[in-house]
């Protein structure tokens, strides 16, 4: 028999989890370590719930005030979408995004950061940067006198 929350094996019959503390439940512990169980990327606790997004009535006023009454149609945006909440440690996340495809994102966000701040850096270097500002703040001086 298997741990439902850290996976390890445990004795049949037992009422709690030797490793984890968790109360184990006969009928639910006897999945395999190799069964794919969804764990919080954050975290990788198995004590998940899911919730559904629903209508939205901050969107609707938002979408009324700006387009009218079509606009309290925005309410329903983003509805049927399913979020899923840890229950250990509050990290929101849409289903399918597990602690790899996280890691890709913050690389992948690194790796364009990186790329914004190197080319600020060769514009800031660049001749033709600092006579087009110095232009510039002579023509903004020249308008306000």
């Amino acid at each position: 028999m298997y741990c439902k929350n850290c996976g390890k094996e445990i004795n049949e019959g037992v009422a709690f989890c030797s490793h984890c503390g968790t109360k184990t439940n006969e009928s639910e512990s006897k999945t395999t370590p190799n069964e794919k169980l969804l764990k919080c990327p954050k975290c990788k606790s198995t004590r998940l719930t899911d919730n559904k997004k629903g209508f939205s009535a901050g969107k609707a006023v938002a979408g009324a005030v700006l387009a009218g009454g079509v606009g309290i149609l925005a309410g329903a945006i983003g509805s049927n979408k399913v979020q899923i909440t840890c229950l250990n440690c509050g990290h929101k996340f849409l289903p399918g995004e597990d602690a790899d495809n996280a890691m890709t994102k913050r690389i992948e966000k690194a790796k364009a950061q990186k790329a914004s701040q190197e080319f600020q850096w060769k514009l800031m270097k660049s001749p033709i940067f600092w006579i087009i500002l110095v232009i510039a703040i002579i023509l903004y001086a020249y308008i306000i006198s």
